[in-house]
């Protein structure tokens, strides 16, 4: 991947990466809890791939990484 793509990328995967985390909470606040439970599995299984995605970015350009994400 050319860096100044990575540079383009990693900002909206991380973007996304939230935004699917809040929703999550949005269906724990306003769902019952088994409709909850199943979208929470469902969120995590799109978390975990687009975790994938960030973990390759960043293997390539470490620098690329947010302090946050470093602890």
């Amino acid at each position: 991947m050319k860096r100044e793509v990575a540079q383009q990328i990693e900002p909206v995967l991380r973007e996304a990466f939230s935004l699917v985390n809040k929703t999550t909470a949005i269906s724990k606040e306003q769902d019952s809890e088994e409709a909850f439970v199943e979208y929470r599995g469902e969120a995590a299984q799109v978390m975990g791939q687009m975790f994938f995605l960030m973990e390759k970015l960043y293997k390539e350009f470490p620098d690329l990484m947010p302090e946050s994400f470093k602890d």
